[in-house]
């Protein structure tokens, strides 16, 4: 406990930052571009069963950024986690060959 309350009082209370004000936009854009991170809805046509839903999931955990997909043949929709451009979601549905409908 003696070397964690040693550590503590030699850490400085404050702290600076500097950063490229060019660079943050750039980074701002670049994050914009790829998308939402969190939850992605997306209704889709054309799924009837257990190979459709498994299709569509896994071309959607093909798309770069996407960390989960699920698909409910219920409500015909996907729900995508992660942090991927909505476009290449929706092309990767498409291209599995079913109907992005939202």
């Amino acid at each position: 406990m003696n070397v964690l309350k040693q550590f503590h009082k030699s850490c400085p209370e404050t702290f600076r930052v500097t950063w490229s004000s060019d660079k943050a936009l750039q980074v701002r854009g670049e994050v914009n571009e790829m998308g939402q991170t969190g939850e992605t809805v997306i209704k889709i046509e054309g799924m009837s069963c257990g190979h459709c839903k498994m299709a569509v999931e896994n071309a959607l955990k093909e798309v770069a950024g996407v960390a989960s997909a699920y698909v409910d043949l219920d409500r015909k929709e996907a729900v995508v986690t992660g942090f991927a451009a909505i476009a290449d979601l929706h092309q990767a549905v498409e291209e599995a060959g079913y109907v992005v409908v939202a």
